[in-house]
């Protein structure tokens, strides 16, 4: 009867671990919206597939808008290699359409709006889970590392001047912290699905700054954000006019 007890008592230990083990690894959803993106798709999507965190916990929507560069092209070839990635159309080609799109067809319980023109580090996804449950935040983001989109003097001034105070003001996403603070808004967040539930979609009715707009609706509904410096985010800047209006998909919805 000892022996029975004991086995009982060792597959119980065994069966809550288990339990505790897939609620600390929910199903994460990265939606990657992007177009003409080719130098840029395959290093981000790369940099997702290489994270720590378990791999048939993660999907990878990439939302292509229509791109005429070969983009979707590599980004097909990666959903032909990787059976947890997919690519959807988006015929909108706006950025917010592709952000909803992609969030309409996840599956996870953590969704990580992402950008073609960033890399998250290997810890990303782990941490961003981690923190989300020590401090009971609804929304987690890194602070970004800026990069130049090239290295003439340009794109150096550029990358510093969206590093810096003079450039972004007090926006701490981008100009760092020392400890994890709650913000108003902040970049490649991974939101509790219950958020998008709640407050609706991103806005396609803006151009720029639907995230801003979107972050306003997630703390009026009662949501918080929270910025980690211990996660980092490398992100691209645009060097030129023609990059930004790419950013930007269409200045007019069609």
């Amino acid at each position: 009867s000892y022996f029975y007890l004991f086995s009982v008592q060792r597959l119980g230990l065994t069966l809550l671990r288990g339990k505790m083990k897939t609620e600390c690894q929910p199903l994460v959803s990265i939606v990657v919206p992007c177009r003409n993106e080719k130098l840029y798709i395959k290093r981000c999507i790369e940099s997702i597939v290489s994270s720590s965190y378990p791999q048939d916990k993660i999907e990878i929507i990439v939302v292509d808008g229509i791109s005429e560069d070969g983009t979707r092209e590599l980004a097909e070839e990666l959903a032909d290699k990787y059976s947890f990635v997919r690519v959807l159309n988006n015929e909108k080609k706006i950025l917010a359409s592709g952000w909803n799109m992609g969030i309409e067809n996840s599956k996870g319980d953590i969704i990580i709006t992402a950008n073609a023109h960033a890399e998250i580090e290997k810890e990303h996804i782990k941490k961003c889970i981690s923190y989300m449950n020590q401090y009971k935040a609804d929304c987690v983001g890194p602070v970004l590392i800026t990069h130049p989109q090239d290295t003439g003097i340009i794109g150096e001034a550029i990358a510093a001047v969206m590093s810096h105070p003079f450039g972004v003001g007090n926006s701490t996403f981008r100009i760092g912290a020392n400890k994890p603070n709650f913000v108003d808004t902040l970049h490649l967040g991974a939101y509790k699905r219950e958020i998008f539930e709640k407050i609706g979609m991103y806005n396609e009715d803006l151009v720029r700054s639907q995230d801003i707009e979107m972050h306003r609706r997630l703390h009026y509904a009662g949501f918080n954000m929270l910025l980690v410096p211990d996660i980092k985010g490398h992100y691209y800047t645009r060097s030129n006019r023609i990059s930004t209006e790419t950013f930007n998909f269409n200045k007019t919805k069609r």
